[in-house]
């Protein structure tokens, strides 16, 4: 799996959600009224390119969220809180 396409559903929180799965590059999460993200959410997704996080609720995220993701080229947090 490489590309997953959750948007439009109603996920509010992120957590251990995607651990076993590093393949993922592109994943797009937009409209899912997501308020929070667990810090260790995409801790395993490394080869992560791509992520779309756009209008949802969010208004904090942990500073460590995104550090095994050397790979990202675009982050998308538009429309959020």
């Amino acid at each position: 799996l490489i590309k997953l396409d959750l948007s439009n559903n109603q996920i509010k929180r992120l957590n251990m959600l995607f651990k076993s799965n590093n393949r993922i590059e592109i994943l797009n999460l937009s409209n899912c009224s997501i308020r929070e993200i667990d810090s260790d959410t995409l801790k395993n997704m490394k080869s992560l390119k791509v992520l779309n996080l756009s209008k949802n609720s969010l208004s904090n995220l942990t500073p460590d969220l995104f550090t095994n993701q050397l790979n990202l080229i675009y982050l998308n947090l538009s429309s959020n809180n």
